[in-house]
């Protein structure tokens, strides 16, 4: 019997079995059917760090998509989203991070 996923899932499949095997995030990022097509793309944080990350899965010519930004840090936007979006003051958002309701 076959012993790799990839094996089992070429068996399954030519049984008619709609399969495939699950995927790590690291699998998912080293796949070179994904990275040839530009699914993952390497990106540079703020702090000179890098790692892979799926692009969004469309393609169009003159609008082609991809990601502009690092993923912000827990809370980076609070201010934002509480204050300016929903009115909060500084206090309110202030006993809202001590309360842990937020970070």
């Amino acid at each position: 019997m076959p012993g790799t996923r990839e094996d089992i899932t070429r068996l399954l499949q030519a049984a008619g079995v709609a399969a495939f095997a699950s995927y790590t995030a690291a699998d998912i990022a080293d796949d070179p059917h994904l990275r040839s097509r530009g699914a993952i793309q390497e990106m540079s944080g703020p702090n000179g760090e890098s790692r892979k990350v799926v692009g969004p899965p469309w393609r169009f010519s003159r609008t082609p998509a991809k990601l502009a930004r690092w993923t912000p840090k827990l809370g980076e936007h609070n201010d934002y989203v509480f204050g300016e979006l929903l009115g909060l003051s500084s206090a309110e958002i202030g006993k809202l991070i001590e309360a842990k309701v937020i970070h």
